[in-house]
């Protein structure tokens, strides 16, 4: 709830702010709904970037995001967005060489897989005269979240985890420019902390020996992602 609070009113501020910059002509009546796809880098923040030993850390590194939106125009400027976002970040290898304390390993490492899908109210405005504008916009949604697989091995010791599935209520805001009304440049800032069950197997193997072991983990998992993106509106 905290979060959500300080939130909402970086978003006021943001959409505010947007509104009385000057001089800017906001979007003239009769503007037609808009659609836009885009692409670029996904960085992960906060816990979800983390390797440091904790269930909450993801251990996630940078990836990349894809996406469509439509905007269907208010008045004044304003507008009501819907988008969705599909980004992939790989698990880091320094999450296991920190997190699981495996300094030399082999195997395979999956990667997170979020969908965002969003719904918001954006303010769009341009520069007088000229077909350079800025946009800023506030949002809410569903985060639907998967885990990496797993399956490393060291020193006779091999870990496997499975893909797991998790979802939460997702908030964001974001702003940027367009140029030749096309164009579109971003940046996006989404938070979620879904509920994740992680089962974790260990199996150790030797001469004359075989020994399997499980974990089970429970948690709530801070998912934060700056994403840069570039798109085209038509």
């Amino acid at each position: 709830m905290k979060k959500f609070l300080v939130f909402s009113s970086v978003a006021a501020l943001v959409l505010v702010s947007a509104a009385q910059s000057q001089p800017v002509e906001a979007q003239p009546p009769g503007t037609p709904v808009t659609f836009g796809v885009f692409g670029g880098f996904a960085f992960p923040v906060g816990d979800f970037s983390s390797n440091e030993r904790g269930q909450s850390s993801g251990g996630a590194s940078r990836g990349y995001a894809f996406g469509a939106e439509v905007g269907v125009p208010l008045q004044g400027g304003f507008s009501v967005l819907g988008s969705a976002t599909l980004a992939f970040n790989p698990l880091s290898e320094d999450y296991i060489r920190e997190y699981m304390g495996l300094p030399r390993w082999s195997g395979d490492l999956g990667t997170w897989t979020t969908i965002w899908p969003m719904v918001g109210v954006r303010y769009s405005g341009s520069k007088a005269h000229t077909e350079e504008g800025f946009y800023a916009q506030v949002q809410i949604g569903y985060l639907l979240e998967s885990s990496p697989e797993l399956d490393v091995s060291y020193s006779g010791t091999r870990y496997t985890a499975e893909s797991t599935s998790g979802g939460a209520f997702a908030y964001g805001f974001g702003v940027g420019a367009t140029f030749a009304r096309i164009v579109n440049v971003g940046l996006r800032f989404v938070i979620s902390e879904p509920m994740y069950v992680w089962n974790v197997e260990e199996t150790q193997s030797g001469p004359g020996f075989w020994v399997r072991r499980g974990f089970y983990y429970e948690d709530y998992h801070p998912t934060t992602i700056i994403q840069i993106l570039v798109g085209v509106t038509f």
